[in-house]
């Protein structure tokens, strides 16, 4: 949450966290060409999938096998908190994002 947003910048600072196949996706799609007209295409933090940032997360369940793993998470604002699913895999002996579905409303990878 320390690199809230969607930007050049942001996104850079995710690659350590992401598979290198989400990384490619979110570079194109942020450096791809704005609408001349009304608001860019992802407003806010796209892995959050929000505009205002959370003021409380808690880490759920989670299933794991030797290459891929599920987490659940639960974000938390005043009047709202949203169940989201984290979705990893082993890259390099390292666990990365591969995707992340926020439940009703689709998932990252939809986004991109």
């Amino acid at each position: 949450m320390d690199h809230f947003g969607f930007s050049p910048e942001s996104v850079k600072l995710t690659k350590p966290w992401v598979a290198p196949e989400l990384y490619a996706h979110l570079w194109k799609k942020v450096n791809a060409p704005q609408p001349k007209e009304g608001p860019p295409d992802i407003e806010g933090d796209l892995f959050l999938d929000c505009q205002d940032i959370p003021t409380k997360f808690e880490i759920g369940d989670l299933s794991i096998t030797p290459t891929k793993a599920k987490v659940n998470v639960i974000l938390h604002w005043d009047s709202e908190k949203r169940r989201y699913t984290v979705l990893l895999e082993q890259v390099n002996g390292a666990w990365k994002i591969y995707d992340v579905h926020y439940g009703k409303d689709g998932k990252l990878t939809d986004m991109l």
